[in-house]
C-alpha cells in the first residue's frame, strides 16, 4: 500500500461525500486495509486532506504546461485545459468545495495563491497567444481582461460550490464559451463554433 493510492481513494471520497463526512474508518473500508496501515503514511485526515490539495495544485500546474506544448491554438489550449479539468473533477460535488472553504481554509487559501499565481498567468499568456494567432482581438487590455476571467473562474468555483443542480463541467465551459465569444475575431468564434461539437 502507497501514499499514492491512498490518496486518490481518499481524494474519490472526499469529491462524493465531502471531506466532513468521510473518516478514517471509511477511507480504510474502501481501500480494504486497517487504519493502522494508513497511519503508517499519514498522521490524520487531516494531513490527508491537506496532501491532496498540495498533490491536486502540482498535477493542475503540470497539466496546464503539457496542455501549453500539445495545443495548436490558444482556443485548443482553453478546450484542452477544460477536458483536463473534466477528467480531474467529474465526481466532485459542491460539498467538497464548501467543506474546504469552511474546515480547512488554509487549504481553501493555498489553492487562491494558486489561481493567483499559475492560472492568472495562464490567463494572460493565453490571451497573448490568441492576439498573436490572430483569434482575439488585437485592441483588448489584456491586462483588465485576465482580471475579469480570473475573478470569473473563481467566482464560478464559489456558486458551484453553493448550488446543487450544476456541475463543474458545466459551469466551466459555459464560463469559457462566454469568455472566447467576448474576445475572440471572427476567425477565433469560427474555430469556437468549429470545436464546440468536440467538447
Amino acid at each position: 500500500m502507497n501514499k499514492e493510492l491512498i490518496l486518490n481513494i481518499s481524494r474519490n471520497l472526499f469529491f462524493e461525500r465531502g471531506t466532513k463526512a468521510v473518516n478514517m474508518d471509511d477511507i480504510a473500508t474502501a481501500l480494504g486495509i486497517s487504519k493502522k496501515t494508513i497511519y503508517t503514511h499519514f498522521s490524520s485526515k487531516d494531513e490527508i486532506v491537506e496532501c491532496e490539495i498540495d498533490t491536486h495544485i502540482s498535477e493542475h500546474a503540470c497539466g496546464i504546461e503539457v496542455v501549453k506544448s500539445k495545443s495548436k491554438n490558444a482556443i485548443d489550449e482553453l478546450r484542452l485545459i477544460y477536458q483536463m479539468d473534466m477528467e480531474t473533477h467529474q465526481k466532485m460535488k459542491p460539498i467538497f468545495v464548501a467543506d474546504i472553504q469552511k474546515y480547512y481554509p488554509h487549504c481553501w487559501r493555498k489553492l487562491q495563491d494558486f489561481f493567483k499565481t499559475c492560472v492568472m498567468k495562464t490567463i494572460i499568456e493565453n490571451i497573448q497567444r490568441g492576439q498573436g494567432e490572430g483569434l482575439y482581438r488585437p485592441q483588448i487590455d489584456i491586462e483588465f481582461i485576465a482580471n475579469q476571467y480570473f475573478h470569473s473562474i473563481f467566482n464560478m468555483v464559489e456558486f458551484f460550490a453553493q448550488q446543487r443542480t450544476r456541475s463543474f463541467g458545466d459551469l466551466e465551459k459555459e464560463l469559457m464559451f462566454y469568455h472566447i465569444n467576448g474576445i475572440g475575431t471572427p476567425k477565433g468564434i469560427k474555430y469556437l463554433d468549429k470545436i464546440n461539437f468536440e467538447i
